[in-house]
């Protein structure tokens, strides 16, 4: 049985756009798997399943990025909507992964 394989489609919805604004899961015709172990759902189009629970979540501390690197890697003069404009300050997590599968 071949296994499942996502398209540019999904690609591009999934990694350009936030789930803040849209949908993802209907726009990119996800089919979702419940998950063996914990309660986040799979996705039958990426078959590789990690799950992974979650030990320590940290805000990045903006402080700590020298600037030249914050005006270059998080411009805030871009409009934010715009695909992969990365205005945003991102979150750390440390996890455990608890169970590991090919959805078939």
């Amino acid at each position: 049985m071949p296994l499942n394989k996502p398209d540019a489609a999904i690609n591009k919805i999934c990694g350009w756009q936030s789930g803040n604004n849209i949908d993802k899961v209907k726009k990119a015709g996800l089919e979702l798997e419940d998950a063996q172990t914990i309660s986040t759902p799979s996705v039958k189009q990426y078959p590789l399943t990690i799950e992974c629970r979650v030990l320590y979540a940290q805000d990045q501390d903006l402080s700590k990025i020298p600037e030249d690197i914050r005006e270059k890697m998080y411009p805030q003069d871009v409009d934010g909507t715009y695909p992969m404009a990365n205005r945003d300050f991102h979150s750390m997590y440390v996890g455990e992964i608890v169970d590991a599968y090919i959805i078939r």
